[in-house]
């Protein structure tokens, strides 16, 4: 039996866990959206100015996840019904409030295996608790392990095939990682200013990697967040999100990269058609009229390509920032649209710190926040806007070169209609003269063609 005084102990030493509760969680996306985009591309491009009026304006277009997406109770009925009829799920609800990137609902469904998904169309978390006890960093690493697979994202991958057969099977990007529900910093015997977290590297010395017959790597980290755990988890969804969206944009500016080179392809196209003969006539006005078609898309294109150049710059900012967010509440409610004004607004937030676990201390804490995922995926978006406006250039160029050509040839061909034409003119001028003249003499009696005869004389010299 336990005296109080031993109860005493008991309690203070509980109080003097720096951890309690530990959460397993993989964040992630299909490469096809459940919902569809409520603001296209070209709508968020024409919003970045080369000056803006406030020293930030291009930097908030790329944090408006809850606008640029915007899903409804009404978009998850069907995979709700679905999910409710497999045997994988024991219970499944549409939730309406803000999800982890903002917006405005999402789909909450419960696994035989126990873990829990919470998906709002565009990223999906899945969730499984490990412990809810309190515990040392000393022992962190026997209560994890290397992320498993998520066992229930396969069964949500179905249902949503059933109601989207275009989804792809098994495939989607995630990060596994564990988060700790509550951290005392003074116990760990680290001063914080503000509220931040940080990223600790654990290892699990029980996975081998042989990547050949003659080498082996024993061993293998992953990623245990402490710190404020809803903050933890917005963090990383609104990470997640931007890589999302340059991924997208990516995509979307290699579509206008497509285009262009198509544009270029049909100025070759129309310049080899006006070096065919003048009968060919037909051949070369259809091809001219497909490049003007590509020219009429280049003009267009031309003047924005500075845009571009600020929207891959915006993100080189966001990225030297190391910046994601974390989600605030709408202040401002447009009345007429009720899960718009459920949706929360995100604020700009600095990323983790980081620190190296050794001799069950952490150690080697960064004095900046680490990079966010999303900025190694800035280079590929770059490296498509430079593509794209060498494209366009180099088309246009030949467009105009194409343009100079066809007014030339079509001239050459006007001239010789023009002279045609003045000489068909004059020739269907004097058709009426000459047929009068020869009406006029057929009309003639054959006595007086001949009165009009003189006779032929002949001349006799004088002898």
């Amino acid at each position: 039996m336990i005296n109080k005084e031993q109860q005493s102990q008991t309690i203070s030493s509980m109080d003097k866990y720096p951890f309690q509760g530990i959460e397993l969680h993989h964040i992630g996306y299909f490469p096809i959206r459940f919902i569809s985009r409520y603001e296209n591309h070209a709508t968020t491009l024409s919003l970045f100015e080369i000056a803006p009026k406030f020293r930030d304006s291009n930097i908030e277009i790329l944090n408006r996840p809850s606008h640029i997406f915007r899903n409804s109770p009404q978009a998850f009925e069907q995979l709700k019904l679905k999910a409710s009829e497999d045997k994988s799920f024991t219970h499944v609800e549409i939730i309406k409030s803000p999800s982890d990137l903002g917006l405005s609902c999402y789909l909450h469904a419960k696994h035989i295996s126990g873990e829990e998904i919470f998906f709002d169309g565009i990223i999906f978390r899945v969730t499984l608790k490990i412990t809810d006890d309190k515990f040392y960093l000393k022992d962190a690493t026997s209560l994890m392990s290397y992320p498993s697979h998520p066992k229930s994202i396969e069964s949500l991958n179905y249902v949503i095939r059933e109601i989207k057969p275009d989804f792809p099977v098994s495939v989607y990007n995630f990060q596994g990682f564990y988060t700790a529900l509550n951290t005392q910093w003074d116990l760990l015997e680290i001063n914080v200013s503000g509220n931040p977290s940080m990223q600790l590297s654990l290892n699990d010395p029980d996975i081998v990697t042989i990547t050949s017959l003659v080498y082996q790597k024993y061993g293998r980290d992953y990623n245990f967040y402490i710190g404020d755990y809803r903050r933890i988890l917005q963090l990383i969804t609104h990470d997640f999100y931007q890589s999302i969206e340059i991924d997208n944009w990516r995509k979307y500016i290699e579509l206008k990269t497509k285009k262009a080179t198509e544009s270029f392809q049909q100025a070759l196209d129309s310049f080899s058609a006006l070096s065919e003969d003048f009968w060919k006539l037909r051949l070369k006005i259809k091809s001219w009229s497909k490049a003007k078609k590509g020219f009429t898309y280049l003009i267009q294109e031309l003047p924005i390509l500075y845009q571009y150049r600020l929207l891959t710059e915006t993100y080189e900012k966001v990225a030297m920032n190391k910046l994601s967010s974390i989600n605030g509440v709408r202040q401002i409610l447009v009345f007429e649209d009720e899960n718009y004004n459920r949706s929360a607004i995100a604020h700009w937030e600095k990323y983790f710190f980081s620190g190296e676990v050794e001799d069950n201390r952490i150690r080697n804490i960064s004095t900046e926040p680490i990079s966010p995922i999303y900025t190694e995926d800035i280079e590929l978006l770059k490296s498509a806007v430079t593509v794209l406006e060498n494209t366009v250039q180099e088309s246009f160029a030949l467009n105009k070169d194409l343009f100079a050509a066809a007014q030339t040839e079509f001239s050459a061909y006007s001239i010789w209609l023009a002279i045609t034409s003045v000489i068909i003119s004059v020739i269907l001028g004097a058709l009426p003269i000459f047929s009068s003249f020869i009406i006029d003499s057929s009309k003639k009696p054959e006595s007086q063609i001949k009165s009009n005869v003189r006779p032929l004389q002949t001349i006799i010299p004088k002898s």
